[in-house]
């Protein structure tokens, strides 16, 4: 499931936010394991060949994670930083990276009756007059959380033994 929506954030400026969520037959505190760590990003996103935490940043709020990823056969590198977070609920963090509108992106974990919920969202506070910039791509970021949200919840679920929903999922993708 995943959504997208506009509004006024300011006099000036305008907040567009893109999320998709999905619900795991796993603890929230192993979904937490499985998506916190930078080091586990190429699992989910395939583009990323490497990633990590920067040495000498703390882990949580404050921390800075280094991406290493391929666009069009070229290397790249992107960095983050995680600026709120509780471990095991939910983390925001903001790109440090050469992005004219960069959005923060949050990563939300709630318990279910079967499992987890988790939520990915993007928000993106632009001048009104910019706007016109970032709706025509918003759609990517929605389908950049579907995705998202869809492998965690089948990896996740796939590590629960050979004959876990996920696995058979992932079977058919």
């Amino acid at each position: 499931m995943g959504t997208w929506n506009s509004r006024r954030a300011g006099a000036q400026d305008e907040t567009l936010e893109a999320m998709a969520d999905v619900e795991i037959k796993a603890a929230r505190q192993a979904v937490w394991d499985l998506i916190k760590p930078a080091e586990h990003a190429s699992m989910f996103e395939p583009q990323i060949t490497r990633a990590f935490r920067a040495e000498g940043t703390p882990s949580g709020v404050g921390e800075v994670q280094i991406f290493i990823y391929k666009v069009n056969g070229r290397e790249q590198i992107s960095a983050l930083e995680v600026i709120d977070e509780v471990s095991g609920e939910y983390a925001i963090t903001r790109s440090i990276s050469n992005e004219e509108f960069p959005p923060l992106v949050g990563f939300f974990l709630s318990d279910t009756a079967v499992g987890t919920r988790l939520e990915q969202r993007y928000k993106f506070v632009v001048p009104r007059n910019q706007v016109w910039r970032i709706r025509p791509i918003i759609g990517t970021y929605f389908s950049t959380a579907n995705a998202f949200v869809q492998r965690v919840k089948v990896i996740a679920e796939s590590r629960g033994g050979q004959s876990s929903e996920g696995l058979r999922v992932w079977r058919e993708i």
